[in-house]
């Protein structure tokens, strides 16, 4: 396995990665309740409300 590292919106990488994970723990906080930030919030703007209705009804 390689590993790169790059800098900048991982959101235009899209194109050379077959996935983007971000961790996230919705068992502290409920999510209606959450702000997205950080890379949260760049992958939101980028995929809109589908990511999460798709997490929600696939999710624990």
């Amino acid at each position: 396995m390689r590993v790169f590292i790059e800098n900048g919106d991982i959101t235009n990488y899209c194109d050379k990665v077959d996935v983007i994970v971000n961790a996230w723990n919705r068992n502290f906080i409920p999510g209606f309740l959450l702000i997205a930030s950080g890379v949260s919030r760049t992958i939101f703007k980028k995929a809109g409300k589908s990511v999460y209705e798709e997490v929600r009804r696939k999710g624990p």
